[in-house]
């Protein structure tokens, strides 16, 4: 296989791979080389259909050496309000579905949706983020709109976990992991794009087409609140991006 072409010129560390698969093998790797140089680190998590074969790919590799994240500590960074963990469509559901039953971690925290007071639960995950020292590596998706959690256009840059109104697209491309006609939450608790600038290391993981012209925008035009992601463009280290050849397709250069 050909070695991936990587720009480190600009503000961003960007990878293009030949597909999903490779990209996805690709991120569970980077995860398991910081998990070894960071035994006992808190590794913020994301959630979404992007992240589902890294997930597979990182159960797969975790299963040569179980002992990796036994002392690592995870956080995600969202969830939809009004959903107890034990609705299929949470993402506590969807995290014990797809890694936590796989990869033993010291501890999972995830923010409560159906917390009765939900600004008392967003102090107390600013609280439990302070407590931990913020996020040694973030895993992130790229939504169309430009949302990274779930802070959509307009977001503060400074904002830490708030109470987020999701925009129709951010609803509808999260509608699939719904049953039929059940309807995407309006509303979820989501960590700010504050705390994800303070992490230590920034990892972003997009695929598919569907995500080409919000890559073009966040690596070719200028910064702003109307596009969440651009607040990580400049992160030191820069933000690692894995990407494969159909989300790259905008990119002239490649």
């Amino acid at each position: 296989m050909e070695r991936p072409p990587r720009d480190t010129r600009g503000p961003v560390e960007l990878t293009v791979l030949d597909d999903v698969a490779s990209v996805a093998r690709a991120a569970a790797e980077a995860i398991c080389e910081w998990a070894a140089r960071h035994p006992r680190g808190v590794l913020g998590l994301a959630t979404g259909a992007t992240m589902v074969p890294v997930y597979r790919a990182l159960s797969r590799l975790d299963a040569c050496r179980p002992e990796r994240f036994r002392q690592v500590v995870a956080v995600n960074l969202d969830e939809y309000v009004g959903l107890g963990p034990d609705d299929p469509g949470s993402f506590h559901h969807f995290m014990q579905t797809h890694l936590f039953s796989q990869v033993p971690f010291s501890a999972h925290c995830i923010p409560n949706g159906a917390a009765r007071d939900l600004d008392e639960e967003c102090r107390r995950y600013d609280i439990l983020l302070d407590h931990l020292g913020g996020v040694g590596l973030q895993v992130l998706g790229l939504g169309t709109n430009g949302h990274v959690g779930f802070n959509e256009p307009g977001t503060p840059w400074e904002a830490r976990t708030h109470v987020a109104t999701l925009s129709a697209s951010t609803r509808a491309a999260n509608a699939a992991t719904f049953a039929s006609g059940q309807h995407v939450p309006a509303a979820a608790v989501t960590m700010g794009i504050g705390d994800i600038r303070r992490a230590q290391r920034l990892l972003m993981v997009a695929v598919g087409p569907h995500k080409a012209e919000a890559l073009r925008r966040l690596l070719r035009d200028d910064p702003s609140p109307h596009f969440p992601a651009a607040a990580l463009m400049g992160h030191e280290p820069p933000m690692q991006v894995l990407v494969d050849r159909a989300a790259a397709r905008r990119l002239s250069e490649w």
